[in-house]
């Protein structure tokens, strides 16, 4: 029985496997299938459940997540902009978030092992080239949207310090640089760390101050770039980020003087001549 089948019978009977780390080990060498129903539907969905449902000893989990964060799963073919490798790094990034939201029931990470995940997680959102979101015939790679909710998952974890708020912001900033126009619900994942870093404590004049060394580096962009299609596209990136973040500061009542911030730098760029 090959594993797409293998899983679908375990869904199907609502089962679980004796053999789990047999299971786990084969899921995670197939985590980054271009198969879309075995990747999404079947290899992450066996993950949740068993994480979730609170199936797996704590070596197990521990054993997942160090697979997870190596150089063969959310570092793997890093440096390419094209191809399949995407898959395996961003959906590594996804159970690494499911291990995040565990542990604040199960606690079997360690303060170092939440430092770890914070610095290659990072390093993994910063330097990920690939941006595309939906690939046919193969699914969703939405690497950015992942490394995200990645980003989201440390954010809201217990151990999460705020003397790291300004290296995840400017990995927002980094991810907002990469020269693509978000279309797929990138800019709203990324706003969800923001809500999470101020739910945290994160002093707001802290926020308007990233948005404004946000626009000033989008001037230094545009005026080297000599406002080539490039330096367009990363105009509508940050335009669009900020005018989402706006509306969501709005909404949760957070954050007036970063919405003044927003409108009197929209209002600015509205105005520049091209």
């Amino acid at each position: 029985m090959n594993l797409k089948e293998q899983l679908r019978l375990l869904n199907e009977e609502d089962a679980l496997s004796d053999q789990c780390d047999e299971l786990i080990d084969h899921m995670l060498h197939h985590i980054g299938s271009t198969d879309a129903e075995l990747r999404d539907e079947l290899i992450y969905g066996t993950f949740a459940r068993l994480i979730r449902g609170g199936h797996l000893e704590n070596y197990q989990l521990q054993r997942m997540l160090k697979t997870c964060l190596d150089d063969n799963h959310l570092f793997y073919h890093l440096s390419e902009s094209s191809g399949d490798a995407v898959f395996t790094r961003s959906f590594s990034s996804l159970v690494i978030c499911l291990l995040l939201d565990q542990d604040h029931q199960a606690h079997f990470l360690t303060k170092q092992e939440i430092q770890e995940i914070t610095d290659k997680s990072i390093r993994y959102v910063k330097e990920e080239k690939d941006t595309r979101g939906y690939v046919e015939e193969k699914g969703w790679a939405h690497s950015i949207a992942h490394g995200a909710d990645l980003l989201a998952s440390i954010v809201e974890h217990p151990s999460f310090e705020l003397t790291r708020s300004e290296d995840i912001l400017l990995c927002i900033q980094n991810a907002l640089f990469k020269g693509t126009v978000y279309t797929d619900d990138e800019d709203e994942r990324l706003i969800v760390i923001i809500e999470r870093l101020l739910k945290k404590g994160l002093e707001e004049a802290v926020l308007e101050n990233w948005i404004a060394s946000l626009f000033h580096h989008l001037h230094i962009r545009w005026e080297q770039e000599a406002r080539s299609l490039a330096a367009y596209r990363l105009k509508t990136s940050v335009m669009n980020f900020a005018r989402t973040l706006y509306f969501r500061l709005r909404f949760y009542g957070k954050g007036e003087d970063a919405q003044k911030q927003i409108e009197q730098q929209i209002n600015h760029w509205y105005n520049k001549k091209a």
